[in-house]
């Protein structure tokens, strides 16, 4: 597993790279993730809700029986 540092020097070069290449999109992609692993919010498969305040699975609410 990459160290946090390592994980943020990896956004850092891929942004300046996407920038060079004129994709700004993805530049301001991994310039933000840079930011939010340096601010200390590491990826989350949850987005902002925990996964105690999410009501139910996902297979619950989308399928019927």
């Amino acid at each position: 597993m990459k160290s946090k540092a390592k994980v943020i020097q990896d956004y850092s070069r891929n942004a300046i790279a996407d920038y060079k290449a004129g994709d700004t999109k993805a530049g301001n992609y991994e310039k933000k993730k840079a930011l939010e692993m340096g601010a200390g919010e590491g990826p989350s498969m949850y987005g902002s809700k925990s996964p105690m305040e999410m009501k139910g699975s996902w297979m619950s609410k989308h399928c019927s029986k």
